[in-house]
């Protein structure tokens, strides 16, 4: 997981850059965070938060993309 601090989003080289070279394990987490992960089957993903629903406890609702090899 890395945290995506550049200007608008990150593409899947961006990410999978970012990915390899700046993993970190946790990250507090605001609106419009911009994470870049790698899933476990090996995917690069970006995340963004878009919100924290209210009723839903400890809980975070992002907006994914997720790039399968065919993507990149």
């Amino acid at each position: 997981m890395a945290l995506w601090e550049g200007e608008g989003m990150p593409d899947h080289g961006d990410c999978a850059a970012m990915v390899e070279t700046e993993g970190m394990s946790s990250h507090p987490l605001e609106q419009d965070t911009v994470l870049c992960v790698r899933t476990g089957e090996g995917h690069i993903a970006r995340l963004r938060v878009s919100s924290f629903p209210e009723n839903y406890g400890p809980f975070v609702k992002f907006d994914a993309v997720i790039w399968t090899p065919s993507d990149a």
